[in-house]
């Protein structure tokens, strides 16, 4: 399981963090706080593999663009629609 914070969820799959907490809501993704009272949002198992391949990828760019002084950035997957009721 992968849990991140609406600024986390924005930052990886794009959009602000209102966007996200948004896009949680409507598609009931699970949500809790944290001891810390930050909120958090579980990936479901499509966009986890998809955060994982990304943090993959931008390793895999940094250190390509330590050898190379090329800035390259992975593209961002947009966050689902909500899902119709």
């Amino acid at each position: 399981q992968i849990w991140l914070t609406y600024s986390e969820l924005a930052q990886a799959f794009g959009g602000t963090p209102h966007e996200a907490r948004k896009a949680a809501i409507e598609n009931g993704w699970a949500r809790s706080k944290g001891r810390d009272g930050v909120a958090h949002v579980r990936l479901t198992p499509t966009m986890a593999q998809d955060y994982l391949l990304r943090q993959l990828m931008l390793l895999q760019h940094r250190d390509s663009d330590a050898m190379t002084d090329l800035m390259v950035t992975a593209p961002r997957p947009a966050l689902p629609a909500a899902v119709a009721a």
